[in-house]
């Protein structure tokens, strides 16, 4: 929403065109794309406004996630997490799952990872 606020909806129609708008010093195209809130009065008074929108393809209950920066490659291919107990830390191999681009996590299983395990993350 314009003030920030998060609220659910639907894609209701997506325009064919990609546009700039007139008078606007941005270059970047834009498409027309409307939006059904699942909770209309979230929306207040609002006629039309521009919002930012995230999309959401798929979904899965239950997923073990992690930083996406706790993922480390390894050298013959695919992935592994750093699992941290009792002061040793041991390289796990995961299999990737759904990526949860707007919070920067990803899904993982393998044998070997569990729920409450402590997976090292770089320093920022």
């Amino acid at each position: 929403m314009p003030d920030n606020r998060a609220t659910p909806g639907r894609v209701a129609s997506v325009g064919k065109v990609a546009t700039v708008p007139s008078g606007s010093s941005s270059s970047t195209p834009t498409i027309e794309v409307h939006i059904a809130p699942t909770h209309p009065a979230s929306t207040g008074r609002l006629d039309q406004a521009p919002v930012q929108v995230s999309i959401t393809t798929d979904t899965v209950r239950d997923a073990l996630v992690v930083p996406v920066n706790a993922l480390l490659s390894l050298a013959g291919g695919g992935y592994a997490v750093e699992v941290a107990a009792d002061e040793v830390r041991r390289l796990v191999p995961v299999s990737l799952g759904l990526f949860d681009d707007s919070d920067g996590l990803v899904q993982i299983t393998g044998a070997g990872i569990r729920a409450g395990q402590h997976v090292v993350v770089p320093a920022t």
